[in-house]
C-alpha cells in the first residue's frame, strides 16, 4: 500500500519541518480507519448518497449505516487530485493549494463581531462582513478569502448568498464558503457565473469553493451530502472539514480522534469521487480537544495545535490538498494569552506542511472575529512563514568573502551586502521593534492594539478592494432577490 506522499525524511532544502509520525505510525493510523469504515462504518443521513455507496459494493443497513470496503476507499483517495488552483475572480488571484505550499486564511462563519467603531461584541451582520472582507483583501498574507462572520441580519435559509454577495463585491481573490446547501451551493455557482463571466469561469473554473462538515461521530447528515454531491457534479471544489472533538464526539486519546476524523473525511472524499472520479476535494479539520472542566471547545491549547499538524501529515500521507484549523484562541482579548495560543496553534500545523490555515481573526474558542486581531494575526503569520522558509547553507550565504574583507570591525550594517539583502529580515506591519523612546515618540506608546484599530480606520477609509462591475453587480444582487422570492422572503435590504 503506497500512496503518493510519504513525509518522513524531508531535505533541508524543504525548509523548517516538523514530522508528527513514522511511516508506520501513518500505516497504523489508515487501518485503525479502514477498520471503523469496515465494522462500525457511517450513519448516511441522504438516500441518494446511499443509493450511490450501495451501487459501487459499499454495504448499506436499514437504518442508513454504510460500511466501506478497503478497495473503495482507497481507489477514491488516488482518484483525487493533488493539487488544487484556486481560481480567483482575476487571474492574478488565482492561488495553488500543494504539497510544500503553505497558505494562510481567516476564521470562518462567526456569529459575533468586535466592532472596531464602537467597540461593541455583538452579532455579526452582512456590512460586518464587508467591512472584513476589505481588510482581507487588502492583506497579502491570505491569498485565499474565507467568509469571516456571518449576516444573521438576513434570513437563515438565503444567508449563504447573502454572504457571499458581501465578498464578491469586495475582493477577487478565491472565496471559501459555506452553502448549506446544494440549492444555495448552485445559486452562489451562477453568482460567480454573472461576476466573472462564462469565458473566465470555463478556463480557470469558479472563484469560489465549498466547506461542509460531517457531523461526528460518523454521520454524513442530509446538508453534508448535498454538498457533496452537488459540488462534485457541478466540478466544484468541496472541503470536507470535521470538527471530531476529542473527549466528546472521539476518544479523548488523541490517536482515537483522528481515526474518527479521518474516517469521517475520507466517507466524504468517497462520496465525491463516486459523483464524479477525480472530483475536487479538500481535506479538512477543524479538531480541537474538550475542556472537561469548563464543558467548552479548547481552540488555542496545545492539543489543537497537535490534532491539526497531525491532521496535516495524514494529509499529506494520502497526497490530498489539506484545511486545517491553526491561529486560534480560546482568550477573550487580545492580550498576551491570545498571541502565544496563536503562534502555537498556527505554527505547528505549518511546521507539518498545512496547505491553508485557517482561523486568523478568530477570539473567544471560535465565539467572534476582530478585525483588529485580524490585523495583529496576519504578522503572525507573516513571521510563521519566515521561519518556515529557513534559511539556504552555500557558497554565496556562508559570506566568506564579505568576513575576510570585514576583519574585526563592526561594519556589516555599512555593507553593501547588506542594504542588498536587507529584504531577507522579517518585517511586520504591526508589530513593534523600536526602543521604548523611539515607540513613545512616534505612535504616542499606542499598544499594538489599538495601532490594529487605527490602521483598520485608515483602511476601512481609505481601501475599495476590487468591486464588481455595476452590471455585474446587478447581475449578482438579481439571483439574490429571486432567490429570497422564491423561498417567500421579502426583498432584504442588509
Amino acid at each position: 500500500m503506497t500512496f503518493r506522499a510519504r513525509q518522513t525524511g524531508l531535505q533541508k532544502s524543504d525548509g523548517v519541518r516538523l514530522v508528527m509520525f513514522t511511516d508506520d505510525e501513518l500505516v497504523a493510523l489508515h487501518l485503525a480507519t479502514l477498520e471503523t469504515l469496515s465494522h462500525t462504518g457511517v450513519l448516511v443521513e441522504k438516500k441518494e448518497a446511499r443509493d450511490l455507496f450501495e451501487s459501487n459494493g459499499a454495504k448499506v443497513e436499514k437504518n442508513g449505516t454504510v460500511r466501506l470496503s478497503t478497495w473503495l476507499i482507497e481507489e477514491s483517495i488516488r482518484a483525487a487530485p493533488p493539487r488544487l488552483t484556486l481560481a480567483g475572480r482575476m487571474a492574478y488571484r488565482d492561488c495553488a493549494v500543494e504539497s510544500g505550499r503553505v497558505n494562510f486564511s481567516c476564521f470562518g462563519e462567526g456569529t459575533l463581531y468586535n466592532d472596531p467603531f464602537s467597540s461593541e461584541y455583538r452579532q455579526s451582520t452582512k456590512k460586518d462582513l464587508t467591512e472584513a472582507t476589505k481588510i482581507i483583501d487588502a492583506l497579502d498574507v491570505i491569498p485565499i478569502s474565507r467568509c469571516c462572520v456571518t449576516s444573521l441580519n438576513v434570513p437563515e435559509p438565503v444567508r449563504p448568498l447573502h454572504n457571499y454577495e458581501a465578498m464578491l463585491n469586495i475582493t477577487a481573490k478565491p472565496v471559501f464558503i459555506s452553502p448549506g446547501n446544494g440549492r444555495n451551493l448552485k445559486i452562489i455557482l451562477e453568482m460567480a457565473r454573472a461576476a466573472c463571466g462564462e469565458e473566465r469561469l470555463a478556463t480557470a473554473g469558479p472563484p469560489v469553493s465549498f466547506v461542509t462538515s460531517p457531523v461526528s461521530p460518523l454521520r454524513l447528515n442530509e446538508d453534508c451530502c448535498d454538498v457533496i454531491i452537488t459540488a462534485a457534479r457541478e466540478d466544484a471544489a468541496v472541503c470536507v472539514l470535521s470538527g471530531a472533538m476529542s473527549g466528546g464526539s472521539a476518544p479523548i486519546n488523541p490517536a482515537g480522534t483522528l481515526v474518527i476524523l479521518n474516517s469521517e473525511v475520507l466517507a466524504g472524499i468517497v462520496l465525491a469521487q463516486l459523483v464524479r472520479k477525480g472530483a475536487k476535494v479538500v481535506y479538512g479539520s477543524s479538531t480541537t480537544a474538550i475542556n472537561l472542566k469548563q464543558a467548552t471547545a479548547c481552540s488555542g491549547s496545545p492539543e489543537p495545535a497537535m490534532l491539526n499538524a497531525a491532521v496535516a501529515s495524514l494529509a499529506k500521507f494520502y497526497g490530498l490538498p489539506s484545511w486545517v484549523a491553526g491561529g486560534k484562541a480560546d482568550s477573550k482579548l487580545p492580550d498576551a494569552q491570545s498571541g502565544h495560543e496563536k503562534t502555537l496553534t498556527g505554527l505547528l500545523p505549518a511546521l507539518a506542511g498545512a496547505n491553508v490555515i485557517y482561523g486568523l481573526g478568530m477570539m473567544e474558542m471560535g465565539g467572534g472575529f476582530s478585525p483588529e486581531q485580524l490585523l495583529v494575526d496576519a504578522d503572525l503569520a507573516s513571521m510563521i512563514h519566515h521561519t518556515i522558509a529557513g534559511f539556504p547553507v552555500n557558497d554565496q550565504t556562508l559570506s566568506l568573502d564579505l568576513i575576510f574583507e570585514n576583519g574585526h570591525r563592526r561594519a556589516f550594517s555599512r555593507h553593501p551586502d547588506t542594504r542588498r539583502n536587507r529584504f531577507i529580515l522579517s518585517a511586520p506591519l504591526l508589530i513593534d521593534r523600536r526602543s521604548r523612546i523611539k515607540w513613545q515618540e512616534d505612535s504616542g506608546g499606542l499598544d499594538i492594539f489599538q495601532r490594529a484599530k487605527k490602521l483598520f480606520l485608515e483602511l476601512n477609509a481609505d481601501y475599495q478592494g476590487e468591486p464588481l462591475p455595476a452590471e455585474a453587480g446587478a447581475r449578482v444582487r438579481s439571483l439574490v432577490t429571486d432567490a429570497e422570492k422564491n423561498l417567500g422572503f421579502a426583498e432584504s435590504r442588509a
